[in-house]
């Protein structure tokens, strides 16, 4: 009844929203009689307030649409104010020849406006790398890792002091997480990109789904029909040697907008892992040596079809095969009040197969040239990973030996379709949207011991799980432009999430529903073009992936296992920022992050087994302050600096938990060193570094990374080379303490982050092809992981 309700009183407020609408049209001319071209005509009520805005065509016309009621018609250009034009619109009214007091014309203008290379807008921050030649010539994700307040690795990409980020094109969410997504990021080209929006507190026709905020990526609108290619390599040494490869063709007609894009890597890296448990009277002290090694292809689609003026039908395809492979050697040290008990020695191979999935299609109608408009989408996902892991272990002490195999199967599948309406009205701009999520997915997970050469299952340590969920989100949102200078939005989103686990082996169900109501708002005053302040607020959901809630056991080693909590129940965040932006070179933001009923992994010791599981535990407070300043008075330098600084307070529900508090800082320097007068050849030097941090039951120390490069583009930039070194200094490791009642644990890993890249692109064919991203908003494909 509730989501009927939900549906109900989104279509009357759709509905309820119509009125009739008159058309003014009009053409403006000089005292020549020459039409004039790229004259701009604001639609004001008659104090002032603005409503809409066009520029004048080739021929000097321009038609708009207005309710009934009395208006102001103000044209101007460049800033300067022409003419005022008094107008009661009660039917379609044509202005005819609109002459100006101006013999100008745009022969005799010349324009030199460029964008800010930062901007504050009503619910993001925008960065605009097109302005930036040092972030051209890179795939996209050397781009983001050269934008402030981005963080990149090879597990993923996060905005600073924040983790598991969407990333989306176009408002297209990518349909991949982890190192698919970061191989289908390297696919792409910097140069294609006008701007990257960093959204911290994303609005409510997002599905509310994670805490971290958003990543828009915003492509180059392209105008020339043809056909386009981009071949990409690059060559990766760390350890060991690693290749990346990449075909993009782009083809574009009047009507028709194709892109393929096929992407290889063999990428492998060494790893160091050190865990100690140290507790009373038992320790338990672990050290991994691992060789990681990853090897795929993928293939990406995107098909537009214009069918009209007004309407256009596509589809999105993108496929995943490959290996994400380790090899394990691992020593485990067994002790008794600081004494050595016995020491494990365990060689293991994990063999993970990639098999992923997406398609999506959509319909986008354009019901009038105000802007209302619907568009309808359905998005598909079938992930099927098959994870083999067979270790040997052998006590040194005992010289007894465990043969093991540990195999998972698993099945995920996602469905989504949702529709959503653009409405724009006389009062407000109006969003309405409705959206049905049905996930599936299945576990079979065997434990197998090596016996007389064979392997046998142990059915005590046998598991499998089912699992379904069904998300039913309504939202509306509106936009309003107050004033020239003042901006407002506001809108909520609703969600009823229905959950059913069944355990086929213990006949254990776990069934329950919950509903959330995620509320958001926006402020933007703008009093001139130099100053723009902000302030923003909106409701998060984090829910938990798939194998947070599957309670089978993955063992690493006979006496070491991992399980997941079907009864793990979603965090949720406030956010509020207040922010300012002087000149598009300064960006100050006040911010303050309330998590509730946060999850994470918690590792104890039961007798001498290891068990690590997830819990709902945590109450964290993150209250900060970060600035931003671009540098780029020099002609033959550019560069930022960005520093946050943030106070964090940790809160456990759990007793033996020790939660943590104190304040971090972090800043990040990029420069970029011109060579020529054209700017096409550049010497990067960035360095970035957090000082120690607190946060939930940990401490962490410092981490840093200095990277230098080189970027030359030849051949009217068809050709681009690069060479990068990362982590010159080996500070990019993982290290601190995790604090419980009866033990602490302390960690001190490396993940092969010192590496030499270099790199080739050549573009063919016509430079402006215009490639096609649709968005598509199908969150839910980062928890099939």
């Amino acid at each position: 009844m509730i989501r009927l309700g939900l549906v109900s009183l989104l279509i009357f407020l759709s509905f309820n929203t119509l009125a009739q609408e008159y058309e003014i049209k009009g053409k403006v001319i000089n005292r020549n009689q020459v039409p004039l071209e790229f004259i701009s005509v604001y639609l004001l009520k008659q104090d002032s307030t603005y409503l809409r805005h066009i520029m004048t065509d080739s021929m000097g016309g321009f038609i708009m649409k207005g309710y009934k009621d009395r208006y102001k018609l103000k044209i101007s250009t460049i800033g300067t104010e022409i003419k005022i034009i008094d107008i009661y619109l009660s039917e379609d009214y044509d202005l005819g020849e609109i002459e100006v007091n101006s013999s100008f014309g745009l022969e005799n203008i010349t324009v030199n406006a460029r964008k800010n290379l930062i901007e504050r807008k009503v619910d993001r921050i925008v960065f605009n790398i097109e302005e930036s030649p040092s972030m051209q010539g890179f795939d996209l994700l050397e781009a983001l890792s050269n934008t402030p307040m981005l963080h990149t690795s090879d597990g993923g990409i996060s905005i600073v002091g924040k983790s598991g980020v969407a990333v989306m094109i176009n408002e297209r969410l990518i349909n991949l997480s982890g190192s698919e997504l970061i191989q289908y990021l390297k696919s792409l080209r910097s140069d294609d990109v006008a701007k990257i929006e960093v959204i911290t507190t994303p609005p409510s026709k997002y599905d509310a789904q994670g805490n971290s905020g958003l990543i828009n990526i915003v492509l180059k609108k392209r105008t020339n029909n043809g056909l386009q290619s981009t071949l990409s390599s690059s060559y990766i040494q760390r350890t060991y040697g690693s290749t990346v490869n990449n075909v993009n063709l782009n083809y574009q007609t009047d009507n028709l907008l194709l892109s393929v894009g096929l992407r290889h890597y063999d990428i492998a890296y060494r790893v160091n892992e050190s865990v100690s448990l140290i507790g009373i009277p038992t320790s338990v002290i672990q050290s991994d040596l691992r060789k990681d090694f990853n090897k795929g292809g993928g293939l990406n689609v995107n098909l537009d079809y214009k069918i009209s003026k007004t309407s256009n039908i596509g589809f999105i395809y993108d496929g995943s095969i490959g290996g994400s492979n380790m090899d394990i050697v691992s020593t485990t040290n067994y002790m008794t009040n600081r004494l050595l008990d016995s020491i494990l020695w365990t060689n293991a191979e994990h063999r993970k197969s990639i098999n992923f999935q997406t398609l999506s299609a959509y319909y986008d109608l354009k019901l009038d040239t105000l802007g209302r408009k619907v568009s309808i989408m359905g998005n598909f996902l079938s992930n099927t990973p098959r994870s083999p892991f067979d270790f040997t272990s052998e006590n040194l002490n005992t010289e007894n030996s465990y043969s093991v195999r540990n195999e998972s199967d698993m099945s995920y599948q996602v469905f989504s379709g949702q529709v959503d309406f653009t409405y724009p009205t006389k009062v407000i701009n109006l969003e309405i949207g409705i959206k049905y999520t049905d996930i599936r997915n299945s576990s079979f997970v065997k434990y197998l011991n090596l016996i007389d050469e064979e392997y046998v299952i142990d059915p005590v340590r046998n598991d499998e799980f089912n699992y379904k969920e069904n998300n039913y989100a309504g939202y509306i949102s509106g936009f309003r432009q107050l004033s020239k200078k003042l901006t407002a939005q506001a809108g909520v989103r609703y969600e009823f999430t229905e959950i059913m686990g069944f355990s086929p082996n213990t006949e254990e169900r776990n069934t329950f529903n919950y509903d959330n109501f995620f509320p958001s708002g926006y402020m933007s005053f703008a009093p001139n073009n130099k100053h723009t302040f902000s302030l923003s607020y909106s409701r998060r959901i984090n829910r938990p992936n798939f194998g947070n809630l599957n309670p089978f056991r993955w063992y690493s080693n006979p006496y070491i296992y991992s399980a997941g909590n079907p009864n793990l129940l979603p965090s949720f965040n406030n956010n509020f920022e207040l922010g300012y932006v002087y000149g598009g070179d300064l960006s100050i933001t006040m911010y303050n992050q309330r998590l509730t009923n946060g999850y994470t992994s918690l590792t104890f010791l039961e007798n001498t087994i290891q068990i690590s599981n997830w819990e709902n535990h945590l109450t964290q407070y993150n209250s900060g302050l970060n600035i931003g300043y671009s540098f780029k008075t020099i002609k033959w330098l550019q560069s930022y600096l960005f520093s946050d600084a943030v106070y964090i307070k940790s809160k456990s529900s759990i007793e033996d938990v020790i939660a943590q508090k104190g304040f971090t800082y972090y800043y990040q320097i990029n420069n970029s060193i011109f060579l020529n007068k054209s700017k096409t050849n550049s010497i990067l030097l960035n360095y970035w570094q957090n000082l120690p941090r607190r946060a939930s039951n940990a401490s962490y120390k410092t981490i840093a990374n200095l990277r230098l490069g080189i970027n030359v583009q030849v051949l009217d930039k068809k050709l681009q080379m690069h060479l990068i070194v990362e982590d010159i200094f080996k500070q990019n490791l993982s290290r601190g303490e995790i604090y419980f009642q009866d033990n602490t644990q302390f960690f001190n890993n490396y993940y092969d982050a010192r590496r030499l890249t270099i790199g080739a692109a050549y573009r063919f064919g016509k430079p402006n092809i215009k490639t096609n991203r649709k968005d598509t908003k199908f969150d839910e494909r980062g928890r099939a992981n």
